[in-house]
């Protein structure tokens, strides 16, 4: 495979990665796994992958499936590893694996806003959101949206350490302790 061919196939793999994780709400659990896989495989390890993947097609289906099996990886971490070993991309995983975590820190840097709603949201009303939250840090974001059904309707809202809890899971919370006489 040439430089070039790899460098894209690279790009788009990481690009595909981060945005499916961002919509499933599963980011910080990737992130966990890839450096899992950073740290377990050292970097003699993802050459010889490297190095054999050229050469069989079998030897990839082994390896992503040994990687699932040993890591105990998340399911999308497990789709993805089989779908670049059927694809025959396994030899780009330790690009593909340095790319992604590097693309990831860099994001956090710039942003730290997470929206978690009640029920999974329409492409619009992500756009809508994005330029909403935009407004109110008086900054560019890119912000994680996240699917918590435990908050019944509403959303909540996460910057940092920072919490705006606008959920009706919250609302019930309030009126059950102000009934018990406990609300401060």
């Amino acid at each position: 495979m040439s430089s070039f061919a790899k460098l894209r196939i690279v790009e788009q793999c990481v690009g595909v990665l981060v945005e499916v994780a961002k919509r499933e709400g599963v980011l910080p659990q990737v992130v966990k796994d890839f450096s899992k896989m950073k740290q377990i495989l050292a970097a003699r390890e993802l050459d010889t992958i490297q190095e054999n993947c050229r050469i069989s097609a079998v030897y990839e289906n082994n390896v992503a499936r040994c990687l699932i099996e040993v890591l105990h990886l998340s399911p999308l971490v497990e789709r993805f590893l089989l779908f670049i070993a059927e694809k025959h991309f396994l030899e780009c995983l330790k690009d593909i694996m340095h790319q992604f975590l590097f693309s990831v820190r860099a994001h956090e840097k710039h942003q730290n806003v997470t929206f978690f709603t009640a029920a999974k949201l329409e492409a619009a009303d992500y756009r809508s959101l994005t330029k909403k939250l935009q407004d109110i840090f008086g900054e560019k974001i890119d912000p994680i949206f996240a699917v918590d059904p435990s908050l019944i309707s509403g959303f909540k809202i996460q910057k940092g350490s920072k919490i705006a809890d606008f959920s009706f899971k919250s609302h019930l919370r309030y009126l059950e302790a102000e009934l018990k006489g406990q609300h401060a």
